[in-house]
């Protein structure tokens, strides 16, 4: 068996229940093959020491159900694209997103320049009347809030600064001053986070579909 494999032929026979090493040959190619569609699936570089437990097992499900029906019938694949199905990557993916988003939002609000000047801002209207309005802090006004998406299994929240539109000029700089960005270093800082919580909810989600069909 070769060591990129994220499972050994002991493994996968013990989930099959097999006793004897007389299809070991195969085994090892059915692993590879389920490995190479892990991966394509999930876009992740699966590496023996470090693929999640999740997707080993959803692995293993798949080789067995090749194993059983190797005569050239198609359950195998059906199972892993249902542990894999983009209503499970859907679901996960809204819960990853979310916890993602979030993180972002937390981090950019505590990047977000601090001031110490009244918040409530007066005007004149054109017709003489005053107009006030209180657009509070900077930071008070970050929040993060779910967008509708007009794609399928898609999943978009958006990290944004509300009432507060001064923050851009911090951002992107003015014709009179100059940009002072804090928004997108702050996403920069925390981005392997973000990629940690989106692995960790798909992670869950292949694991409870490899139980079902483990059942």
């Amino acid at each position: 068996m070769e060591n990129s494999s994220v499972i050994t032929s002991q493994e996968v026979k013990e989930w099959c229940r097999i006793d004897d090493d007389a299809n070991d040959a195969t085994i090892d190619l059915l692993i590879l093959a389920a490995q190479d569609a892990a991966s394509s699936y999930t876009g992740l570089l699966l590496e023996p020491l470090t693929c999640p437990a999740a997707i080993k097992q959803a692995i293993a499900v798949f080789v067995a159900d090749l194993y059983a029906n190797r005569e050239g019938q198609t359950v195998g694949e059906k199972t892993f694209m249902r542990l894999l199905s983009p209503e499970v990557a859907t679901k996960a993916g809204a819960e990853g997103t979310r916890k993602a988003t979030n993180v972002m939002r937390d981090a950019v609000k505590k990047a977000a320049p601090r001031g110490d000047q009244p918040t409530k801002r007066t005007w004149r209207n054109k017709d003489g009347s005053q107009g006030t309005a209180d657009y509070g802090r900077l930071h008070e006004n970050i929040k993060s809030r779910k967008q509708r998406s007009r794609k399928s299994h898609t999943i978009r929240y958006v990290v944004t600064t509300g009432s507060a539109f001064w923050g851009r000029f911090s951002e992107f700089g003015t014709e009179h001053e100059p940009a002072r960005p804090w928004f997108k270093p702050a996403v920069d800082q925390v981005a392997g986070k973000l990629v940690d919580a989106l692995k960790t909810e798909l992670t869950k989600a292949i694991a409870k579909a490899a139980r079902k069909a483990g059942r």
